[in-house]
């Protein structure tokens, strides 16, 4: 048996935890398989003991069925995808100056989404070469672990994470694809079947607004648990091998950003005022598909008004699942800061959730 020990400093939640790893020697050419992982720390949500689970997951992943990202989508990059670079159909010019605010970091550097997020990579990058000659200190003056974390107490990782979130996922899903403002985009798209394609323009895009959402094909089929890493079916840990090919396509069986919030949001929820947000999505993004598919040729103007009241249900529950995730972080925040000076004070756990 081999044995690897150290502090994991990028556990689940940012804070380092001693880990011993043994696993048996094999072959050179196999890649060694964990057999007994065992972990010791307080993070930030308790003790730790979860962890290793999730760890040996990692290891018992089944295979991808894309290989390269050309695979789930040729030509694209974030920047093409910005709120502000995909102008045809945003509500607001955003790369016109003064039309976008909210962090004043940065002057004229960060005063559109694009530039917002070229300034916060631009931050990462100076970390990183500072950290070649100069320890990084929080203001108590103990070592930064993470190279992402600015001296302040900014998490640039979860600043970006959560911008991008909007900024394209929120901004592509509805301000574009389920958007009907623009003539011949969005809803107002043709549902005539496009060229040698298997699908109309108007159910293509209806998929792509789905798509942006994040959700699995089965999303119904998961419980919120599963979705959030946090008990359930082995084999449902936000995504599942459902047609049984011994991969995961992560077009179909994969569950991402928002979807995955939505989850948490609901499973959170007060007893008194439960919500489901995950059903209610995808049911109204089920209901949407099956009023397109069931039309024939364009839609009649009862069909196009049903599809907008199912447009508008999703809408609002995006909306939705995105103000309870920024209330959650604020509680967590205040939960914090009542633990300055108690056993219980993590500085990391304070600058990812403030972040």
């Amino acid at each position: 048996m081999n044995e690897r020990t150290g502090y994991a400093v990028s556990a689940a939640d940012g804070l380092p935890i001693y880990y011993t790893v043994s696993e048996p020697v094999r072959a050179p050419q196999d890649e060694p398989v964990p057999t007994v992982a065992l972990c010791d720390g307080i993070g930030c949500d308790g003790y730790v003991w979860k962890y290793p689970a999730a760890g040996a997951r990692r290891w018992a992943r089944p295979a991808i069925s894309q290989s390269d990202y050309d695979s789930i989508s040729s030509g694209k990059d974030i920047r093409g995808k910005l709120a502000g670079n995909d102008s045809a159909t945003d509500h607001k010019e955003w790369n016109t100056p003064g039309n976008f605010g909210g962090w004043s970091q940065g002057g004229t550097d960060s005063d559109t989404p694009t530039k917002l997020v070229q300034h916060w990579f631009g931050m990462v990058d100076d970390l990183a070469f500072q950290r070649l000659t100069t320890p990084q200190l929080d203001p108590s003056g103990a070592p930064i672990s993470e190279v992402f974390v600015t001296s302040t107490g900014q998490d640039l990782k979860q600043l970006i994470q959560k911008f991008l979130l909007v900024a394209v996922s929120f901004s592509q899903g509805l301000d574009d694809y389920l958007d009907n403002d623009v003539a011949d985009k969005g809803l107002n798209a043709s549902n005539l079947q496009n060229g040698d394609n298997a699908y109309s323009s108007l159910e293509h895009a209806w998929d792509e607004g789905f798509g942006y959402f994040g959700a699995a094909r089965d999303y119904n089929d998961y419980t919120d648990d599963e979705l959030s890493g946090k008990g359930g079916r082995a084999d449902y840990q936000g995504y599942h091998d459902s047609n049984g090919d011994n991969a995961i396509d992560l077009k179909a069986e994969y569950n991402f950003g928002l979807a995955l919030n939505c989850a948490k949001r609901d499973r959170g929820s007060d007893a008194s005022a439960a919500t489901d947000f995950t059903k209610t999505a995808m049911d109204a993004f089920l209901a949407g598909r099956h009023i397109i598919a069931s039309a024939s040729g364009e839609l009649t103007s009862d069909e196009m008004a049903a599809l907008v009241v199912q447009r508008d249900i999703i809408s609002d529950t995006w909306e939705k699942c995105l103000a309870a995730t920024v209330v959650h972080y604020v509680n967590e925040v205040l939960a914090d800061m009542e633990a300055f000076g108690t056993k219980n004070w993590r500085r990391s756990c304070l600058d990812r959730r403030s972040s």
